[in-house]
């Protein structure tokens, strides 16, 4: 915490920064990766006023920040997301609790092809009888 202070009875002020880092992909099977998403790092300028009871306990968390810096990790955290649906990581059905629909990776089976029509045969040419 960069700044603490009581700011009334039961009631504190908590300053701090929160340091985001994205995996590099590698522990997902995938190759290491510094391209964003992967290995993006963030930092986000955070404040919660904390309200407790008589005994101590948090009975509020009241936090707040900014809100472009929660746009960038929330933008990052969709991407990752995305890519580990698109590589089949993560099950199409939580995909899609995340607002993510990917294809299907079950091949679907193929149509046969109808069968070619042909013209009709052509006549043999007549031989040349001497």
């Amino acid at each position: 915490y960069d700044y603490t202070a009581n700011i009334g009875p039961n009631r504190a002020s908590i300053r701090y920064v929160e340091d985001v880092s994205f995996t590099d992909g590698s522990n997902f099977g995938l190759p290491a990766s510094a391209e964003y998403p992967w290995s993006s790092k963030f930092l986000q300028y955070e404040h919660a006023l904390v309200t407790v009871d008589d005994d101590c306990k948090m009975i509020l968390w009241d936090q707040y920040g900014d809100n472009e810096e929660q746009d960038a990790v929330n933008l990052a955290s969709s991407a990752v997301l995305q890519e580990l649906c698109t590589v089949g990581f993560i099950s199409p059905p939580m995909c899609a609790g995340f607002g993510i629909i990917v294809a299907d990776p079950t091949p679907t089976p193929k149509t046969p092809k109808s069968p070619k029509t042909s013209k009709s045969p052509k006549t043999p040419k007549s031989s040349k009888r001497a």
